[in-house]
Formats: C-alpha cells, sequence, structure tokens
C-alpha cells in the first residue's frame, strides 16, 4: 500500500491487486522457510533478536544447518556473528570444526577457533573477549589451568577446596554457578595465575568448555559411606538464617544460659532436626549428583590421567602427608602443617552456629540474670568465637582463648582495636571463664549429633527394607562405576560397605 501510493501519479494503485498476491506468496514461502522453522526451535531473547536474523538472512543461511548446537549459539550471538562474519564463517566451515565438532554433534560448539585464540597476534584473541560474552559464545577457557578436580560432593572437598586456596590455587566452589566460575577462570588464566578447575556432573556446560590436555584429580570414597555423608547434611550458610537467630550470634557476659546460644540441627531435604535416609534418597537429582562417575569424564575426553586419592587419605592425621604428595605432582606450595590438620568442615557436626561475637563490657560482670541492653552501647570489647584458624594468621588479631572440638580448632579472639582489652584483667577472667562455659555446651552439642547421625550401617538397613530405593541406586551404580570396575578393581575391592550393598542385592534378588 505505500509503494502504491507513493507511485500514485505513475499508476500505482493499478498494481495494488497484484502487489497484495506478491507479497502474500513471498509472505507464505518465508512462513515455509528453513528460518521459521528454526524459530520454533530456537530460543530467540525477543523479536529483535528474530527481525535481525531475518534481516542478514541471507548472509548467514550457509552457517545454519541439522546442528542445532550451532544454530542455538549462531542466533544467540547474531550481532557478532555479523560483525565478525569472515572469521566465524572460516572456522565453521573448516575441516577441523567438521571433524571436532559437527560429525560428532558436540555440544557447546565454539563460535571461533580455540587454537587462535590463544594467539595475543590474532585479532580474537581471548583479551578482546569479555568473559561474558566468551561463555556465550562457546568457547574453551584459555591455555594455562594446570588439572582438573573432578567431583561428585560428599568427599572431602570443601576441606579440600580450602587446602587448594591456602596453597595458592585459583579454584572455585563447584556448587556456585557453573557461568560465574567460568569468569573467574577465565581471567585469573588471562592473569597467569596458577589455575585448577573444579567440575561437577550437574554442571552442564562448563566441563565441554575444557579441552585442554591436562591431567584430572579425583577422590575416591565408598559409595554407600557417600550416601550416609549426604543424609547429615546440615542445612548452613544463608539458608540456615531461619534457624540460627540473631541472638546466638551476638550475645555478651550475661547469656549464661549457654544452651540459648546453639542452635537445634536442621537437616538438609526435611528440616528436621535429626538425619533420615527416607527423604534424602528420594531426591534423584541428588543420588546422582552424588554417586555419578562415568558421566562425567565422558564429557572430558582430553583428561590425560586421573590420579585417584582415597577419602581416608584426607583424614586430619593423613593430610599433611597427602597434601605434600599434591603439593610435588601439581607443583603447588603447602601451607602451614596445622592449617591442613585441623577440621573445617563443620557444617555436618554441630558447629554450624560459628562464627559468633562475644560483647564483653565491664558492667555486665556482676549481672547475675540475662540482660542484652549492654549490646547497644559503646565501650565494650567484640570477642570472636571461629572455626577459621586461618584467622591465627593475620597480623591484628589478639587470640585469648582456644579449643579442640571434634578435631576442629576453635579459636576466640579480639581484633586490634580492643587488644587493650589484655590490660582489664578481671574482665579477660571473665570472658575467659565465660568461653569455657560456651565451648563446652558446643562440645556438648557435637557429642549429642554424633550420636544420632546415620552411619553406614543404618544406611543399608533402610535399603535392605526399601525395594524401590535399593534398586533405584544399585541400577545408578551399575551405570555409573564401569570405570572403576574395568580399570581400578582394587579401589572396588576397598570398599566394605558397597561390598555389602552388593551381597545384599544379590540376596535379595535370589530370594
Amino acid at each position: 500500500l505505500l509503494e502504491c501510493d507513493r507511485d500514485k501519479f505513475k499508476g500505482g494503485y493499478f498494481k495494488f491487486f497484484s502487489k497484495i498476491k506478491q507479497a502474500k506468496k513471498e509472505f507464505k514461502a518465508l512462513k515455509e522457510s528453513k528460518v521459521y522453522r528454526l524459530k520454533d526451535k530456537l530460543k530467540f531473547k525477543n523479536e529483535k533478536d528474530f527481525d535481525l536474523l531475518i534481516k542478514n538472512y541471507a548472509l548467514i543461511e550457509n552457517l545454519l544447518t541439522h546442528y542445532e548446537a550451532l544454530n542455538e549459539v549462531i542466533v544467540s550471538n547474531m550481532a557478532f556473528v555479523l560483525e565478525h562474519f569472515d572469521e566465524v564463517s572460516l572456522w565453521l566451515n573448516s575441516q577441523e570444526f567438521k571433524e571436532k565438532y559437527k560429525s560428532i554433534n558436540r555440544p557447546y560448539p565454539p563460535l571461533l577457533n580455540p587454537d587462535k585464540l590463544n594467539d595475543e597476534n590474532y585479532i580474537l584473541n581471548y583479551e578482546k573477549i569479555p568473559a561474558n560474552l566468551a561463555w556465550e559464545m562457546n568457547l574453551p577457557l584459555p591455555k594455562g589451568y594446570k588439572f582438573i578436580y573432578l567431583n561428585n560432593g560428599a568427599s572431602a572437598s570443601s576441606a579440600i577446596l580450602n587446602y587448594f586456596s591456602l596453597s595458592g590455587v585459583k579454584i572455585y566452589e563447584y556448587w556456585e554457578p557453573q557461568e560465574e566460575n567460568y569468569s573467574l577462570y577465565y581471567n585469573d588464566l588471562l592473569n597467569d595465575n596458577f589455575v585448577a578447575v573444579a567440575v561437577h556432573i550437574h554442571y552442564s556446560k562448563l566441563p565441554y568448555l575444557l579441552i585442554e590436555k591436562v591431567p584430572a584429580f579425583y577422590v575416591t570414597r565408598d559409595p554407600i559411606s557417600k550416601l550416609k555423608s549426604i543424609s547429615n547434611h546440615f542445612i548452613c550458610g544463608l539458608n540456615a538464617l531461619d534457624y540460627i537467630k540473631s541472638t546466638m550470634k551476638h550475645f555478651n557476659l550475661t547469656c549464661k544460659e549457654y544452651s540459648k546460644l546453639i542452635p537445634k540441627n536442621k537437616y538438609w531435604k526435611h528440616n528436621g532436626e535429626y538425619p533420615r535416609c527416607d527423604v534424602t534418597f528420594e531426591d534423584n537429582w541428588l543420588l546422582y549428583g552424588c554417586l555419578s562417575f562415568d558421566s562425567l569424564i565422558q564429557k572430558m575426553p582430553n583428561i590425560t590421567k586421573i590420579f585417584y586419592y582415597s577419602f581416608e587419605e584426607f583424614e586430619p592425621k593423613n593430610v599433611f602427608l597427602t597434601w605434600n604428595k599434591l603439593a610435588k605432582l601439581f607443583q603447588f606450595i603447602v601451607p602451614d602443617k596445622s592449617l591442613l590438620e585441623t577440621r573445617r568442615e563443620v557444617v555436618r557436626f554441630g558447629l554450624s552456629v560459628l562464627p559468633t561475637c562475644l560483647y564483653a563490657l565491664e558492667e555486665d560482670v556482676a549481672k547475675n540474670e540475662e540482660d542484652r541492653s549492654s549490646l547497644n552501647k559503646k565501650g565494650g570489647y567484640e570477642i570472636y568465637i571461629s572455626a577459621d584458624v586461618m584467622q591465627k594468621f593475620k597480623e591484628d588479631i589478639i587470640i585469648i582463648d582456644e579449643a579442640n572440638i571434634n578435631d576442629s580448632r576453635i579459636i576466640a579472639y579480639v581484633k586490634d582495636d580492643c587488644k587493650d582489652i589484655l590490660h582489664n584483667e578481671k574482665l579477660l577472667q571473665e570472658s575467659k571463664k565465660f568461653l569455657e562455659g560456651y565451648f563446652q555446651a558446643l562440645r556438648k552439642n557435637v557429642d549429642k549429633t554424633k550420636e544420632n547421625l546415620i552411619t553406614e550401617k543404618k544406611v543399608l538397613e533402610y535399603l535392605k527394607k526399601d525395594t524401590h530405593t535399593r534398586n533405584k541406586i544399585k541400577k545408578l551404580l551399575d551405570e555409573e562405576l564401569n570405570h572403576f570396575k574395568t580399570h581400578h578393581l582394587d579401589i572396588v575391592a576397598s570398599w566394605k560397605y558397597y561390598k555389602e550393598f552388593e551381597k545384599m542385592c544379590e540376596e535379595l534378588e535370589k530370594n
């Protein structure tokens, strides 16, 4: 209509119906074209992105194929593809891309040649591409990471990640979002840091972006012991704020009813005070994350060798020797022995309330009843109570008391600006007296917690009764332990409770 109106003095309206007919024909062809079929398949962020595709479809049509993973990354990064069409097209049409990605339908194909990205003279090297864009374009991590930490949880992972950090290794918690960790690793590698990458089976994309030929490290553990651990897992971190009250985190010398300062345990998945197998084992996502192995290593065919260490080698009495072996193997530094031999994992052992703070004010010494009013007054000293022994190595703190509870070293300290408490003997002694009672309450809670923990025998007893859950776990382990049963029978043979589980399943099957 606009064209006809524009040419109205040239007889434009005489062509109106023929133009309508032609427009309908073109629209029908467009609706039946690959581009509209793609709209149904691909996830366009908005209509603007789809409009951009339509306007430039003739240019990129040859890049779109039956390889859906490639189509998705092209559409998601249309502006970049159009701006750098020659480089993208050259790579996507290369024989190398066909062999490494297209012919095997590998997930998350990169839009640029990974070999060129590490070349500082290449016009589109890693230095010129921000991490968030690199992630969107499926670019593998830059070269330079030393090894991969394979992980599926319940194997001292929290402690080990901390040990790596103490050793100067840039590595991040695998339970954080994979795109966030990718960005951290990406920038660390560009800054020439010592990097190791932690991956988990629930990381859908990051493992496929690890293409460098490097070794891997994995902690083996009896699968039944792993089931025990996930059953005993407290609610912790930010999720614990609903049951760890603020009054338990900050208190004064009058709060001598110590039991009020210790929260009741709350367990993952059911919020109960005591651990339960039944609720934990209902969660298929959790079981798969905990027990999988074969599925994880299949995502990373470029791993040159996997170094296996048993869970027992990371117990406090063994960890220093083990860590020296790992340090020699991967060439990182070994931290102070005391940092390695002190248990730091507190979420399963009744210490989840830590860290806390005692506010010591002299006027509270003479009070016989609880009175928290001094918490709003000035002139007192903040005494921090923590299981983080790293604090003792800081220059601006002064330790005033310590205690060992379940292999955890608990320290009470003041910062440098509160060091004057050392010159107030009466207040210092009252504070230590309070801490003695507080430590005793923590110890009592730990002992009570340990008495009620799920054991391997309890796991086996439960699985013996629950046929559905037993068969589910048996099937999962049969699928995920093929690598160990084929290449590392010695490791499988060391799993006492797993052998009991296998025997139990066999006997129940016969009956």
